[in-house]
């Protein structure tokens, strides 16, 4: 048996408090009737909190010279972004989860991508299992009714999760982790487990975005290929990010134009979209009339871009899509070809709902760590042509060499 090292059981106790957290904040506004301001109840919170910002210090301080070796250029970049971070968050579009996925990044950015995966599929399996059997023993409860068109007398279960949709969106790091990991204990009988999950998720809440991604990551396989072979769809890749925010805006300024069946499919998204387009866009922040739209009127806005957009601002879309951006050309430049799709079904995701929730994504510490990471070593005939895909990288594979593909 390999002997676990110190660093590496530090790192997985930051990302285990970190899950941990995000329901937390769950459990805080659906445990039984009580009130969300119950004092016991957030303090709850606060306490997970507190266990996430220890378990980081610990592997700060097991991994303190490691980490640390990151060069100063690094550190600014990274700085830049924390404070990118929090000004979004002083725009109260977001909670503070950005932020800790930013100092989450920070301590484990010496990891590879496949720990921090790992261990968030554990520890979401875990919770998010706990969550179904707390709410089928009427420990945790949903504060709403809601019904589908297709079966208007049916109603639709959120599992305590606030909204039907949401409950996908939880056990996405679970679809991922799936994807992702060729390697884990009882692979078949997880697996067997987490599709019995999958269809009881999507028989009770009746959501269009599970059934979409869903079948969109079967195509990953299709896609992997694809990257490993095709220059043109790597290089694709790299642009998704930049593809996806074009597609975002266009679907919210030509709306009208959308054939209304596919309207219909994303449930009236591109008309609230539209909405939001003609009350402008500025550089930091939102306009006031998008202010109203969102914080007044309460419009929904389920487009992750289009959210940094309209109520981030300019600064805040270009800084996320440099981010997403980065990590999918470290991905493919290190040949983890699987990392890269993942990101890409997190856009596709988000193409239908906002994403900044640390227990709903893996790839929020990801976006950070990758910053601090050295560029990807180059091919052995000295290109960076990210077509030639080499076959070792110094960067977030370092210790491991080449990844599993």
């Amino acid at each position: 048996m390999t002997a676990v090292s110190a660093g590496t059981l530090a790192s997985v106790l930051v990302i285990v408090s970190a899950m941990i957290f995000a329901y937390t904040k769950i459990w805080a506004h659906r445990i039984g009737f009580q009130s969300s301001h119950d004092p016991s109840l957030n303090m709850l919170v606060e306490i997970s909190l507190g266990i996430v910002a220890l378990c980081s210090l610990l592997k700060f301080a097991i991994s303190f010279h490691d980490i640390m070796d990151i060069g100063v250029v690094n550190i600014a970049i990274y700085v830049m972004l924390l404070c990118v971070a929090f000004l979004f968050y002083k725009t109260k579009s977001i909670g503070t989860d950005f932020i800790l996925a930013g100092l989450i990044g920070f301590v484990l950015h010496k990891e590879k991508p496949r720990l921090i995966i790992e261990s968030t599929f554990y520890s979401c399996l875990v919770l998010f299992s706990f969550q179904l059997l707390g709410y089928a023993l009427g420990l945790f409860h949903d504060n709403g009714v809601w019904t589908s068109a297709a079966q208007p007398s049916a109603p639709r279960l959120a599992f305590g999760f606030g909204y039907p949709t949401y409950v996908f969106a939880y056990f996405l790091p679970i679809l991922m982790g799936i994807y992702y990991l060729d390697k884990i204990k009882f692979r078949k009988i997880t697996a067997a487990y987490c599709l019995a999950l999958l269809v009881i998720v999507f028989l009770k809440t009746a959501s269009k975005a599970l059934l979409i991604l869903t079948a969109l990551m079967l195509f990953n396989p299709i896609v992997k290929v694809g990257l490993e072979k095709s220059r043109l769809v790597r290089q694709l890749m790299v642009l998704a990010y930049p593809l996806f925010a074009l597609l975002s805006i266009c679907s919210a300024i030509f709306m009208s134009r959308i054939p209304p069946p596919i309207r219909d499919l994303f449930s009236g998204r591109f008309w609230y979209w539209n909405q939001y387009w003609k009350g402008g866009v500025q550089i930091w922040g939102p306009t006031p009339s998008n202010n109203d739209l969102f914080f007044v009127q309460r419009y929904p806005l389920d487009n992750a871009i289009l959210h940094a957009l309209f109520i981030g601002g300019i600064i805040v879309t270009i800084t996320i899509g440099v981010m997403y951006t980065k990590l999918i050309y470290s991905a493919i430049k290190a040949s983890d070809y699987k990392l890269a799709v993942l990101v890409l079904n997190t856009l596709e995701f988000g193409f239908t709902e906002a994403l900044f929730s640390l227990g709903i994504t893996v790839i929020m510490p990801l976006l950070y760590s990758v910053f601090l990471q050295r560029t990807p070593a180059s091919h052995q005939n000295g290109s960076t042509d990210i077509a030639l895909t080499p076959r070792h990288s110094t960067s977030i594979y370092k210790s491991v060499g080449k990844p599993k593909t």
